[in-house]
């Protein structure tokens, strides 16, 4: 036992500097064997190929290194699904379709270090969702607001499936806490016994805590949840999004709980496309630090024959025209003041800002949002309807000093929302909030220059995102100009860019 502690304080130390081997887990796979025979529930048939363990006593073993004499490592094994019960129930789901699932993503805009890709991890979502979102078989929401009231909240409506991504951190006593979003965008820090209260009492069926060193809060929620999935250590964002993209794609193929555990573990033994290389923030490559994420997903069900749903006829499902939420890297702080602003009762809120600051998709995604959350959009106001049981949205883009007139008169009677969209304020009577739209977080234009591959240093990067404060169309035109270490050959590209941003701010 005394050989056993002492790996495991090593595979945790190698998972914290992401140095992990395979024969480490091995290791320790081969010394929990021994352990786990008096702890399976579960014989495996030719049929039902299940292992469970009754790991009540050792939460905190890295059994899904668990490494058997002839199959290997079980909990990637293609023929056998692997998880942990302690707590038996034989009650069926009593939940509907279509099948609601929210995903909760939570990123402090100002903490650089600690920066997820959430978008990223929204769209690969979003796109797998897509087509089961068109018959009608899945509801998703997603929204850019990563305070713990938000989901608290949220937490009062019965889900199918919850995704909580984002971070947690270890104390010097082990204890584990989560991180959230504050309304000005700091970080905020909510014990796990807080959090416990909340989710035990909540109406879910299936939880992911796609954050790292949440497995113990899984085991935690194990009897209160019917189906709860936690990372042992710290788990990598790629590994995060691939774990979900693959679990929820088998859940929609009316496959068991265990089994799309199993399967998404096996698709993160694979992390990159053919093509793709890791590499830090400054875009040189880097040892593979992917080795072992496969085993940190824990699961822990109280019957992983129990589905997610209650069975439903074909008949009794609505299709719906799904479109993909535009794609738009970081202003969550924005997204969540705007979004406040327009679901207040017949509220006018007028959005400036220069070309190429983002105003125009941010406008967008807000629309996306609200048509998440029941509202009718409308882009002009003969597309209004006279009468209306649903709240509405009323989105204009293009405003003039010459169309504000007639735009006032017919907005006195309006009865829904409205957003205006344009590069700067005219004169208004309307009792309007005017919202001028701040310059983006350098972390996000960091981000989003990333997103496009720019292979420019950090301190250029910096140099641009100064001296045009923040300009998402900058970035896309460095895109097209040759990569340069020569400082006279880049400050001639920044000049370049100045005569490009002048020229479209005079269109």
């Amino acid at each position: 036992m005394t050989n056993l502690v002492t790996a495991i304080a090593l595979l945790h130390k190698a998972f914290q500097q992401q140095t992990v081997t395979e024969l480490q887990l091995q290791q320790v796979g081969t010394s929990l064997w021994p352990i786990c025979r008096p702890l399976l529930l579960a014989s495996h048939t030719p049929m039902q190929r299940i292992i469970c363990l009754n790991t009540q006593a050792y939460p905190n073993l890295y059994w899904e290194s668990l490494w058997h004499p002839v199959l290997h490592f079980l909990a990637k094994h293609p023929d056998y699904t692997f998880y942990h019960q302690w707590v038996n129930t034989q009650i069926s789901s009593k939940q509907p379709f279509p099948l609601r699932i929210l995903l909760f993503t939570i990123q402090s805009e100002k903490e650089l270090q600690t920066t997820l890709e959430i978008e990223t991890e929204q769209q690969v979502l979003y796109t797998v969702l897509q087509p089961f979102i068109q018959q009608g078989l899945v509801t998703l929401q997603m929204p850019d607001d990563g305070r713990f009231s938000t989901f608290t909240q949220l937490l009062e409506q019965a889900w199918h499936l919850v995704i909580l991504s984002g971070h947690a951190v270890l104390s010097e006593q082990a204890d584990i806490h989560f991180l959230f979003e504050t309304t000005e965008g700091q970080t905020t820090v909510i014990p796990t016994t807080q959090l416990m209260r909340y989710l035990q009492n909540a109406r879910i069926e299936c939880l992911v805590l796609a954050v790292c060193h949440s497995a113990q809060l899984a085991a935690d929620l194990h009897p209160y949840i019917p189906h709860v999935v936690g990372m042992r250590d710290k788990v990598l964002d790629r590994a995060s999004h691939v774990f979900i993209q693959h679990f929820c794609q088998h859940l929609l193929q009316q496959q068991r709980v265990d089994i799309a555990v199993q399967q998404a573990r096996i698709a993160m033994t694979q992390l990159l496309a053919p093509e793709e290389t890791w590499s830090n923030a400054q875009l040189k490559t880097i040892v593979d630090p992917s080795q072992g994420q496969w085993s940190l997903p824990t699961l822990y069900s109280q019957n992983p024959l129990r589905t997610l749903t209650a069975t439903v006829s074909a008949t009794d499902l609505t299709p719906v025209q799904a479109t993909p939420p535009p794609f738009l890297i970081g202003q969550r702080l924005v997204l969540r003041q705007l979004m406040t602003l327009l679901q207040q009762t017949k509220a006018m809120v007028w959005l400036t800002g220069e070309a190429g600051t983002g105003k125009t998709t941010i406008a967008r995604r807000i629309c996306w949002q609200l048509q998440q959350q029941g509202y009718d959009i409308f882009y002009s106001f003969d597309a209004l309807p006279l009468t209306s049981t649903r709240p509405y949205l009323l989105y204009l883009e293009v405003i003039t000093t010459e169309t504000l007139p007639n735009i006032q008169q017919c907005l006195v009677n309006l009865n829904g929302a409205c957003l205006f969209v344009s590069r700067q304020f005219f004169d208004s009577e309307l009792p309007m909030v005017k919202y001028a739209l701040p310059a983006p977080h350098f972390t996000d234009f960091l981000r989003y220059s990333r997103y496009l591959k720019l292979p420019h240093t950090q301190v250029q990067l910096r140099l641009i995102y100064h001296l045009f404060k923040g300009n998402f169309t900058v970035v896309q035109l460095f895109q097209n100009l040759p990569f340069t270490t020569d400082k006279a050959l880049f400050h001639q590209q920044l000049a370049i860019a100045k005569r490009f941003l002048r020229g479209k701010m005079g269109e």
